[in-house]
């Protein structure tokens, strides 16, 4: 029972990478040769498990858990999920946990979603007796630490089936810090308490199954993208450029992303200083200040001046997409980039790194290159430059629609969680 109650100080300190005790104090069995997932001191007496199972059968309940709301990839896909759940049935509550200053941008729950705001710190009793008092059916960790949480509470939960979401292809020794190298470590151990784990991407599935020796084998339900808000729109494109004065015959490059190491700004600053000087560039996204001046002064430094722009977060990203002649992505590491998606979607051509499942995502209707590459980066952009910028556009949204839309999100969702209902 001490170590049990240990799990509340896991929780506070939030160590993942104390694995034994985090195994322990979720009530798993961790002995050698144990099965994987198997349920340990967590095992509830048979008659009420029989009526919290009939229970569970006649909800169609989800909660999707994540730690905030802040501007992000995961953050915007799990809104869409709910979205696009809820219209398949099911009653969707979306938990956070963790409160954001109020100079981080978040974004706004849509109507028709239900968001509920839990805060605390460590523990956080009040979350644990809220999930406890939902019964859901199912509940599906957004993130890492949401995950960690969701392992630590599991002995309390009863028959609630526990999702959890790998959206990561960042190998350890790719991190920024000993922190998240830590918890990259440790993911692929905690993923196995859980009753289905979720991949956004072939890329990440595999980096998992042999993160994990093959003991993980996540399924894999690719991003969704709302066409419906991200779509051509010309008239909203030439108002983007008109506030932030650019002509309209002026191409435009431009990189979606907040300023984050991962993303790797500087190689996009670097190809920008080898294109030329009638093309101007947009770096859209936030950040923090220190890193927004570093990457200013590495621009004036290449000499790019006033070419480069950088608008901070844009409320109208559909606007922000559709006055780009093309977007690109130079990431360092990515599962299934959303920011190459949603141009896409807005009929925009794309350029990316090879990294995650960026290939796959364009098919045709773009252009990889090599990681820190920043010739070939440059070169990639001229290329897509010199298409017709309306038939490419076509067919990036055509991709889109075929493989990556909302329904397609909800209807493979639904099919995992129904299967280990």
């Amino acid at each position: 029972m001490r170590m049990r109650a240990a799990a509340p100080v896991v929780a506070r300190h939030f160590l993942p990478g104390s694995l034994p005790l985090i195994a322990w104090s979720a009530g798993f069995d961790s002995r050698p040769g144990a099965p994987a997932g198997a349920p340990g001191s967590s095992k509830l007496p048979p008659a009420i498990s029989v009526s919290m199972a009939m229970a569970r059968e006649e909800r169609r309940r989800l909660v999707l858990l994540i730690d905030c709301l802040r501007i992000g990839g995961a953050e915007r896909q799990l809104i869409t999920l709910a979205q696009s759940l809820g219209a398949k049935g099911f009653e969707v509550i979306v938990i956070t946990y963790r409160d954001v200053p109020a100079d981080v941008a978040t974004f706004c729950v849509p109507p028709g979603v239900q968001h509920v705001h839990v805060p605390g710190r460590g523990w956080n009793r009040k979350l644990l007796r809220r999930l406890r008092a939902l019964q859901p059916a199912w509940i599906c960790g957004g993130l890492p630490r949401a995950n960690l949480r969701l392992v630590l509470y599991r002995p309390w939960l009863g028959t609630t089936r526990l999702i959890m979401c790998f959206r990561s292809c960042c190998r350890p020794r790719q991190a920024p810090s000993l922190r998240r190298r830590i918890m990259l470590r440790a993911e692929p151990v905690f993923l196995r308490w859980a009753d289905g784990v979720i991949a956004n991407s072939q890329a990440g599935r595999d980096l998992l199954a042999c993160a994990s020796h093959g003991r993980i084998q996540a399924r894999v339900v690719p991003n969704g993208i709302d066409t419906e808000r991200f779509r051509p729109d010309a008239d909203g494109g030439r108002r983007f450029r008109q506030e932030h004065g650019i002509r309209d015959d002026v191409a435009l490059i431009g990189i979606v992303a907040r300023l984050h190491y991962a993303k790797h700004h500087e190689l996009f600053l670097l190809a920008a200083a080898q294109m030329p000087a009638a093309v101007q560039f947009a770096c859209i996204g936030g950040g923090p200040v220190d890193y927004i001046r570093e990457l200013q002064t590495m621009a004036q430094g290449l000499g790019l001046g006033a070419r480069v722009l950088f608008t901070g977060d844009t409320a109208d990203m559909g606007a922000a997409y559709n006055a780009l002649s093309l977007c690109t992505l130079c990431s360092r590491f990515e599962g299934l980039p959303n920011a190459l998606a949603e141009a896409m979607a807005c009929g925009v051509p794309c350029v990316g790194t090879e990294v995650g499942d960026t290939a796959a995502l364009l098919g045709e209707t773009g252009v990889t290159v090599p990681p820190d590459d920043a010739a070939a980066l440059a070169k990639a952009w001229g290329t897509v430059l010199s298409w017709d910028r309306a038939r490419a556009g076509q067919r990036a949204r055509q991709r889109i629609l075929d493989c990556y839309s909302t329904a397609a999100l909800a209807q493979r969702t639904a099919a995992v969680l129904e299967a280990i209902r």
